[in-house]
C-alpha cells in the first residue's frame, strides 16, 4: 500500500515541484516502500503521453527532453504519413524515452541501495591488507550533530595509520614526536620522540593504556559489523560522490563504549572518507572522536613495529622491566598528550 503522500511527492518531483532539500527523503521512501517504485514508472510513463498531446518534443517539465536523435525524428517524419500511425510512432519514441528515463533512476546505486547494504557491503569488500591514514580530531564534551562534515575544518591533532587490526598513531607536538600503536602480535607499545619506550603484551595491556586506545583508534570491521548488529541506520546526505550514514544505536542495544556514529562512504569504492564516533563513559557522551582519510597505499610491515619508531640508543621497557617503571612511563605519555609541550612550558 503506497501512502498518499507518497504519491504526491512522486507527482511533484515529476513536475519538477520537489525542492532539493527532499529529494533524499524520497528516495528513503521510494527504497522501503513495496511497490513503490512500479507506480513511479507507471506515473512517469503518463506525464509523457499527457505530454504528447501539448509538446512532442519536450519533457513534463516543459524542457528539451535530452533524447537529441527522437527528437529530431519526430521532426523529419513525412507529413504523408496517416495521422494515427504518427500518434503511434510518437508515443512508442516517448514509451522508450520514458523507460530509459526510469531505469536509470531505478538503477542508480544511491536511489537503491539502503544504508544497511551499503555498510554490509563495505563490510565485505574491506581489505585488511591495504594502509589506510586518518587525520584525527578529538573534541571533550561534544555530542554528534547530524550532517557534522559539512563546512567541517578541525585542525588535525594526530594521524592514524591502520592495517587490519594493527595501527600506529603519530603526535607532533613542538617538536616532539609521541607514537603509539599495536602490532600484528597485538602487543600495544608508544615511545616519546624515539628516546624511551615502553611494549605490553596483549594479555597485560593497563586498563588506562586501553582506554586512550578505544578513544583514539579506528577498528573498522568492528565498526561495521557493529553497525549492523547494534544500530539504526539512515542517510543523512547523498550526493554522486558520497553517501553519508547517520547510525543511532538501538536503545535494546547492551551499552558500550561508543554512541552515535555518523559515517561517509564512496559507494563506488567502498572507501570510508570520515568517521565521527560519540565516546561514552558510564552511557554518557564525554568526547566526539572525527576520522578523515588522507590516504591509501601498502607501506612496510614494519611501519606498526615500535623498533621502526626508535632511535639508535633508544630504551625499551618490556614485561622483563619492573611493571612500576612502565607505569610511571605511561603516565608521562599521557601527561603529554594531554598537555602539549607549548601548554606546559
Amino acid at each position: 500500500m503506497i501512502p498518499d503522500s507518497l504519491k504526491q511527492d512522486i507527482d511533484r518531483w515529476l513536475d519538477g515541484d520537489l525542492s532539493p532539500e527532499e529529494g533524499p527523503r524520497l528516495r528513503d521512501e521510494l527504497e522501503s516502500t513495496p511497490d513503490a517504485l512500479e507506480y513511479f514508472g507507471e506515473k512517469a510513463l503518463l506525464h509523457q503521453m499527457l505530454a504528447i498531446s501539448s509538446s512532442p518534443i519536450t519533457n513534463f517539465k516543459g524542457k528539451p527532453f535530452g533524447f537529441d536523435s527522437i527528437a529530431h525524428s519526430i521532426k523529419e517524419v513525412p507529413t504523408c504519413l496517416e495521422s494515427g500511425a504518427y500518434r503511434a510512432w510518437v508515443l512508442a519514441s516517448f514509451f522508450i524515452a520514458a523507460s530509459l528515463l526510469f531505469a536509470s533512476f531505478l538503477f542508480l546505486p544511491k536511489a537503491t541501495a539502503s544504508p544497511f547494504v551499503l555498510v554490509q557491503k563495505t563490510l565485505s569488500d574491506y581489505q585488511p591488507t591495504i594502509d589506510r591514514c586518518y587525520s584525527v580530531k578529538v573534541e571533550a564534551g561534544k555530542r554528534i550533530v547530524r550532517n557534522g562534515f559539512r563546512g567541517r575544518g578541525l585542525p588535525v591533532d594526530s594521524r592514524l595509520w591502520i592495517r587490519g587490526d594493527s595501527f600506529v598513531q603519530l603526535f607532533d607536538q613542538q617538536g616532539e614526536q609521541l607514537v603509539w600503536g599495536r602490532n600484528s602480535g597485538g602487543a600495544l607499545w608508544f615511545s616519546i620522540s624515539g628516546r624511551s619506550a615502553a611494549l605490553f603484551d596483549a594479555d597485560e595491556v593497563p586498563p588506562v593504556f586501553q582506554e586512550i586506545f578505544d578513544l583514539r583508534s579506528l577498528q573498522l570491521r568492528k565498526l561495521l559489523a557493529s553497525m549492523l548488529r547494534e544500530y539504526e541506520l539512515q542517510y543523512s546526505n547523498r550526493d554522486w560522490a558520497t553517501s553519508t550514514i547517520f547510525a543511532r544505536r538501538r536503545p535494546e542495544a547492551i551499552p558500550q563504549k561508543f554512541g552515535n556514529v555518523e559515517i561517509e562512504i564512496e559507494p563506488d569504492t567502498l572507501l570510508v572518507r570520515r568517521v565521527t564516533l560519540e565516546r561514552l563513559k558510564e552511557n554518557r557522551a564525554v568526547a566526539v572522536v572525527n576520522f578523515v582519510l588522507e590516504e591509501v597505499r601498502s607501506s612496510e610491515e614494519g611501519l606498526y613495529e615500535l623498533n621502526s619508531h626508535l632511535q639508535p640508543d633508544g630504551r625499551v621497557l618490556d614485561r622483563t622491566a619492573r611493571l612500576g617503571r612502565r607505569v610511571e612511563l605511561l603516565r608521562e605519555f599521557q601527561q603529554r598528550l594531554r598537555f602539549p609541550q607549548e601548554d606546559r612550558k
